[in-house]
């Protein structure tokens, strides 16, 4: 699950920066179907709770690489249709690492950032 640490992370200092992300309709999660509850300043922060696991939001370092996953994940299962990549401005990243299971166990790897909060700047 790319919303936890792996034994390949790299534990990171609170950093931010410029990243993607791949959302559902709406905006909602890519994997499931809540909408991000979001502050008055646009910025959505992570919260765990049983059905949001792990340290925080997944979010793709490279575009291109985002593009790429979304169109496997929109691929993979007819809900997923109106999945789209967005620009987004990430803090509180706390970790990286290789991802390998987001869609096709092993067979596609992505580096993605675990950041704390993000805020939607743009659809790409």
């Amino acid at each position: 699950m790319c919303n936890c640490l792996h034994t390949n992370s790299r534990l990171l200092d609170r950093e931010s920066g410029i990243g993607f992300k791949i959302f559902g309709p709406n905006n909602t999660s890519m994997v499931g179907s809540n909408e991000y509850v979001t502050a008055v300043n646009d910025w959505v922060h992570w919260h765990t709770t049983k059905f949001n696991q792990g340290i925080g939001f997944c979010v793709f370092v490279d575009e291109e690489e985002a593009r790429r996953c979304c169109k496997l994940w929109v691929n993979a299962v007819s809900w997923n249709h109106g999945s789209k990549v967005k620009k987004v401005r990430y803090s509180m990243a706390v970790a990286e690492h290789i991802e390998d299971s987001i869609i096709t166990l092993g067979h596609d790897r992505w580096l993605v950032r675990l950041v704390k909060r993000f805020k939607i700047l743009e659809g790409v």
